[in-house]
């Protein structure tokens, strides 16, 4: 289970709800992994931690986090954490994405009775350009009252939330989408992937170390290793233009490739004519190729009478 606290929220009442949630899941034969942004520094003592932690402690739960995952120029701290059950077996550590001020944390539990299988799908929220602007839609039509009326900034900032999330999720629905087989590009090779996790530490180290001269060697690493990839990339997509048969072919299958299509097998199976189910691929195709040929042949201008209809081959018709 994911969550979030916001800073200034009420820490009872997220603790009274957390605790009704989790007595509504609560199975002894099903373990939970809750994790999450909780705005409470887990590295340090604090009323706050102890309150959460002897609730947790009520389910059986442990945090695992043990190092910052929010570190800026000013601070360290450690406020998101996963708490797992304590008879878990677990290894955890950072990944720094460079995508958040956050860093994420990447569990790997050991499971015990054979091997799970992946999972072929997963649910996310369904973004398109529709559902966007019904969002904005419905955003321009609150009059926020319940915010601007508020006098206490706490409660201001969550009636703001409920608003904006009450939006968010009436608009954007959770849908399954199937997760294809990660093939890694033949273009990325071993030296792009070593200077890749060189960029990840020169990241770490100009955010941790904060040294002008550091961010800007990172930078131009960073340039230098984007005119590799796309110089990789360009040769390798010349390579299979240069093999091809059919280059135009090859050529847009790059491009479709490079927009995210991926080809699809929409080939009938089977049609029915006149009554028969045909399944032979060559027939259907023929079929086909007669329905275009009768269509094409009607003049734009005149009757159909001088039409044959008796001839299948193309060139004699």
């Amino acid at each position: 289970m994911c969550l979030y606290r916001a800073p200034s929220g009420d820490l009872d009442y997220f603790l009274d709800h957390l605790e009704e949630i989790l007595l509504s899941l609560y199975n002894p034969k099903i373990q939970f992994i809750l994790c999450g942004d909780f705005n409470i520094d887990f590295s340090r003592p604090n009323h706050l931690q102890t309150q959460l932690i002897n609730l947790l402690n009520m389910f059986n739960l442990k945090g695992t986090v043990s190092f910052y995952t929010r570190i800026t120029p000013t601070s360290s701290t450690m406020i998101d954490n996963i708490f797992v059950d304590k008879n878990s077996s677990y290894l955890i550590s950072p990944w720094i994405n460079g995508l958040s001020d956050h860093d994420a944390q990447i569990l790997r539990l050991e499971v015990h009775g054979g091997q799970t299988s992946q999972p072929s799908f997963i649910y996310i929220r369904d973004l398109n350009e529709h559902n966007i602007a019904s969002f904005l839609h419905c955003l321009s039509y609150e009059q926020w009252s319940v915010v601007f009326e508020e006098k206490d900034i706490n409660k201001m900032f969550n009636n703001f939330l409920n608003v904006y999330m009450r939006c968010h999720q009436s608009n954007f629905p959770i849908i399954k989408r199937y997760i294809s087989k990660h093939i890694r590009s033949p273009w990325i090779t071993k030296g792009i992937v070593i200077s890749c996790l060189r960029k990840k530490e020169l990241f770490i180290l100009s955010k941790t170390l904060n040294d002008q001269r550091l961010i800007k060697f990172y930078k131009q690493y960073c340039a230098i290793l984007s005119k590799v990839i796309n110089a990789a990339k360009k040769l390798h997509n010349s390579n299979i233009i240069f093999k091809a048969g059919n280059k135009m072919k090859a050529t847009w299958g790059i491009i479709n490739r490079e927009k995210g299509k991926t080809q699809s097998n929409s080939l009938p199976k089977e049609i029915s004519h006149e009554g028969n189910i045909i399944s032979n691929q060559s027939k259907i195709a023929n079929l086909f190729n007669k329905y275009s040929l009768l269509n094409s042949a009607w003049p734009s201008q005149g009757t159909k009478n001088n039409v044959k209809f008796n001839i299948t081959n193309s060139i004699q018709f």
